[in-house]
């Protein structure tokens, strides 16, 4: 049998589902973790769900089409997908300058290599964002910023896929 397509669609921080298609002939689907090569799921449904992973990294699986003795089984179809991040947590302004302001935040569980977001705005609305910083880090610095003007900043977390969490509204900066 030809092999079928495989798609991994993150459900969470902690679990993905790994859908393939149908292939005419086939008596059932195998599907393996691509790093150990151990088998995830054996049957004849066209889906199964990995849970308890950890959160933002990147897992792999591939599928065979099984057929009956003595054909042997499809080639194998390979997908990768990313659990969702962690929203950011615990926010705070770290230090604040004449002309800067530097927000921090906690990773809130996920890896050391997600990356954050960060919207700096001069209302709350975030109708006018004056800087909008990617960092790999669980700090942000905004600079050339207006003395005496009240900055607004939230902050989210992208996935290795670039799916966005919510924000996480951090304390506002006067410098």
């Amino acid at each position: 049998p030809v092999a079928p397509t495989l798609t991994g669609t993150p459900l969470g921080v902690s679990s993905v589902s790994w859908t393939w298609s149908s292939v005419p002939g086939a008596s059932g689907y195998t599907l393996y973790d691509t790093p150990t090569q151990a088998v995830i799921y054996t049957g004849a449904l066209l889906s199964d769900t990995s849970a308890n992973l950890t959160p933002n990294v990147r897992f792999q699986a591939q599928i065979e089409a099984d057929a009956p003795s003595p054909t042997p089984p499809s080639a194998r179809a390979s997908a990768s997908v990313y659990t969702l991040s962690e929203p950011p947590a615990s926010g705070a302004v770290s230090a604040v300058y004449a002309s800067s302001a530097a927000f921090t935040w906690s990773a809130n569980g996920n890896p050391s290599d997600t990356i954050y977001q960060v919207l700096v705005a001069t209302d709350p609305a975030y109708d006018v964002v004056v800087a909008t910083l990617t960092v790999a880090a669980t700090t942000a610095t905004a600079t050339s910023l207006m003395p005496g003007v009240t900055y607004y900043a939230h902050v989210q977390a992208l996935n290795g896929d670039q799916v966005e969490t919510p924000f996480l509204d951090l304390p506002s900066a006067t410098p």
